[in-house]
């Protein structure tokens, strides 16, 4: 390699580095804000919900006492009781053509009874809590709601939306 290679490659490098910087800010500002947040309200329950148009009880998620966290899912605090969660749920398979993504058409209601002191997170799987157990070794939450869903493209039939209450 000549010397025009070498520093062409450096200055990829650099380049490539300064412009992470403001997206590790970003990403550390957002983690810090999340654990206020839980720290704020945990003598509530906790919500982490991964799905789009959520409401709870009739109210917009957004318009709620809420955060966005890590992973960009909104968490939302919750008063302990039963809550209705409805919102539209989607997740995505890798493959060698690109990702199949696949989203519910309409948003799925969930009647999810609430424990102050807990979080809880609601999302789509393509497994079921009793397969997800086996295949973490028991090291999940308690699957709290579970509705089983028709799925149709990729290699998956069957979907399931499951809240869990973490450990």
């Amino acid at each position: 390699m000549d010397s025009r290679t070498i520093m062409l490659i450096a200055a990829f490098f650099a380049a490539s580095f300064l412009l992470m910087i403001p997206f590790y800010l970003v990403q550390k500002k957002r983690k810090k804000k999340e654990d206020g947040f839980l720290q704020d309200q945990r003598g509530m329950a906790i919500l982490r919900l991964y799905g789009e148009g959520a409401t709870i009880d009739g109210i917009r998620a957004k318009d709620l006492e809420h955060v966005r966290g890590e992973m960009l899912e909104q968490i939302v605090s919750l008063t302990p009781g039963t809550h209705i969660i409805s919102a539209k749920y989607g997740s995505s398979e890798p493959g060698i053509g690109g990702n199949t993504n696949y989203k519910t058409p309409k948003p799925i209601d969930c009647e999810i009874n609430f424990e102050a002191g807990h979080e809880y997170s609601i999302s789509l799987y393509f497994y079921s809590p009793e397969e997800r157990y086996n295949y973490y070794k028991g090291d999940v939450g308690e699957a709290v709601f579970c509705q089983e869903l028709d799925i149709y493209g990729g290699s998956y039939s069957k979907g399931y939306i499951i809240c869990y209450k973490e450990k």
